[in-house]
């Protein structure tokens, strides 16, 4: 996409499937525009966030109390002012890509009605609809890029919509294009965060406990829920294989050093292992406030926010739980991971501070 090559987003399964033909509004060309247009629909659209809409002043044409739930948001149709001619051809689609995806546009520099149909995306991209049009937005964000898309329909011969996995794959491979699944940049999403940021964000580290068995602390902000969690980590060896601890919240606060917590027999157990050597104990709290469009992805979200602060620390592959229920986080578990790296010392303890204050559980 950066190179300004089209990619197949794909939705659905089996014979159902289809795919939306998606170009990175900012490097469209005249060339791969007159491409979309002979294999597609011809109806180009260009997603984007709704914030990008609202700057480019492009209403949407229904009401969202007159338009139903699933149907897509379109905007007012539009061509760019300037260094078009009719606005149809693909060299002028191409221009008026550009302009949506210019920081520097504003509404002057486009002229209503034209042709090219915005398409108003939802606030949570693919996590809240997973639909192509929010998929070629979180695309061209994850590349590094204006998140305004040019997308249109695949269809065979006929006109008709292309449909099932083998003839998508195979249009794929004729063409050389790389196919993106929907439900994998939801995955994506889940486990890596936006693009911009991953999904946790280290904001402090600190020592903690009694002096006679003092461990690091690293206090991690989901990027994607705003929630704050830690892990409590011993000495890690070079070539060894640690295991870690993941605990869910408990309701006396912090229960490494709250001695009134009925978890304490567990959490000492752990805290022994620990002082003898490696050792992490993750610690999750509760999402409060979550925002309804994750309320499906809750085991995700947690399977996803404990492998992004394995990564951060320098633990990438997790090749064993002692829990079958693990990832309910409903009391303690292990977790074996494989290839420690010993440079998490640098990334995770390099001095960082929160700009908040400590989080409380």
């Amino acid at each position: 996409m950066f190179d300004g090559r089209p990619v197949l987003v794909a939705n659905g399964t089996g014979t159902r499937l289809t795919a939306e033909v998606v170009i990175a509004g900012e490097r469209a060309t005249p060339h791969w525009t007159a491409w979309l247009v002979r294999f597609s629909s011809g109806l180009l659209c260009a997603p984007m966030t709704t914030w990008r809409a609202e700057q480019l002043n492009l209403p949407a044409m229904v009401d969202d109390d007159e338009r139903g739930s699933q149907s897509v948001p379109f905007g007012v149709a539009v061509d760019a002012a300037r260094g078009v001619t009719t606005g149809i051809s693909a060299a002028d689609r191409a221009r008026t890509a550009h302009v949506l995806a210019s920081a520097e546009s504003g509404p002057d520099d486009l002229v209503r009605p034209g042709h090219v149909l915005p398409i108003r995306t939802t606030h949570g991209g693919v996590l809240q609809s997973a639909r192509g049009s929010e998929a070629a937005v979180e695309l061209c964000a994850i590349g590094g890029m204006q998140p305004v898309a040019l997308m249109a329909a695949l269809v065979d011969d006929d006109g008709e919509v292309l449909r099932g996995r083998d003839n998508v794959a195979a249009f794929a491979d004729v063409h050389g294009l790389e196919t993106v699944l929907v439900e994998d940049l939801v995955h994506y999403r889940l486990f890596h965060g936006d693009g911009r940021c991953g999904r946790m964000r280290v904001v402090r580290t600190r020592e903690v406990g009694p002096a006679t068995a003092r461990v690091h602390a690293v206090d991690f902000e989901d990027q994607l829920t705003g929630g704050w969690h830690t892990a409590y980590v011993g000495s890690l060896t070079d070539g060894s294989t640690p295991t870690v601890y993941v605990l869910g919240e408990c309701s006396h606060g912090e229960p490494m050093f709250t001695p009134e917590c009925t978890c304490d027999v567990e959490i000492q157990a752990c805290r022994q292992r620990l002082a003898a050597g490696d050792g992490i104990i993750v610690y999750l709290r509760r999402d409060r406030g979550l925002a309804s469009h994750l309320d499906a992805h809750q085991d995700q979200i947690t399977r996803g926010r404990l492998a992004s602060i394995l990564a951060q620390l320098g633990l990438p592959r997790v090749i064993r739980g002692t829990s079958s229920s693990a990832h309910h986080l409903s009391g303690m578990c292990d977790v074996t991971v494989a290839s420690p790296k010993k440079e998490y010392a640098s990334r995770a303890f390099a001095g960082r501070s929160a700009a908040a204050a400590a989080p409380t559980a």
